[in-house]
């Protein structure tokens, strides 16, 4: 079998007349073309030519991950820098009062797992806890001290 391609169609895959696109002629050109993508995705040429093919499937999924990846840690980035510049916000304001202070920077890291979010949560819960009960703690003694006042 010959590696020419012998019959093309005459139209666009995309509508329209094709005579004024380039066509590969060959399977060869075709896999020519398609190598910079591969190599610029990770893969040797080696890995290219004579490895399996259902590698190339593989680095395009991979890349795919990376770009997402990169996506979120510049997403993550962005946040952080918008917090920080939020919390100098009330001593950068034109009309701030004399003595106001920044709001202090983070102490941590944002949770980013299910793991450190649940432990975030429970933090916080205990935290919301705690401070019940020292407002009921609080109620009972100011109770207390008007009950002495009140003695049936």
């Amino acid at each position: 079998m010959d590696d020419e391609v012998t019959e093309l169609p005459s139209y666009s895959v995309f509508g329209g007349g094709g005579d004024h696109l380039k066509t590969p002629t060959s399977y060869r050109e075709i896999f020519e073309n398609a190598l910079p993508t591969y190599i610029f995705l990770g893969m040797t040429p080696d890995e290219f030519w004579n490895g399996d093919c259902a590698l190339v499937s593989a680095y395009r999924k991979a890349y795919e991950m990376k770009q997402e990846a990169d996506n979120t840690r510049l997403w993550l980035q962005g946040a952080y820098i918008y917090d920080a510049i939020s919390r100098l916000i009330p001593i950068i304001q034109p009309f701030a009062k004399k003595g106001t202070k920044a709001v202090p920077y983070l102490d941590k890291p944002y949770p980013l797992t299910d793991k450190e979010n649940k432990s975030e949560d429970k933090k916080i819960e205990q935290g919301e806890v705690k401070a019940l009960n020292w407002m009921q703690e609080r109620m009972i003694a100011i109770n207390s001290h008007f009950n002495e006042g009140y003695k049936l």
